[in-house]
């Protein structure tokens, strides 16, 4: 099954803006410690928890998990920042 188009444009924006916001924090502050570029990802996605409805029939929502950083939860060297897609189609 192909992936409407209007869904990956909405994926697409929401990357692009993440980017946008994180690299600007970046440009403004270089010296922020990388844990604030973790959480402010986060707290974007975070947005997009509730489920959306999309002409097409599908309903996606975003689920984040920040599972580590500095004294938390790492895998080798990296903090782990786990999220999923969830995404239904109408059946007919």
């Amino acid at each position: 099954m192909a992936i409407p188009k209007e869904i990956v444009d909405w994926f697409r924006g929401i990357f692009e803006e993440v980017n946008r916001r994180l690299c600007e924090k970046m440009g403004n502050v270089p010296n922020t410690p990388e844990t604030n570029f973790d959480l402010a990802l986060i707290e974007h996605l975070t947005n997009y928890a509730a489920p959306r409805k999309f002409k097409s029939d599908w309903a996606i929502r975003i689920d984040t998990h920040y599972l580590g950083a500095l004294r938390h939860l790492t895998i080798g060297k990296w903090p782990i920042l786990a999220y999923s897609f969830s995404s239904r189609k109408k059946e007919r």
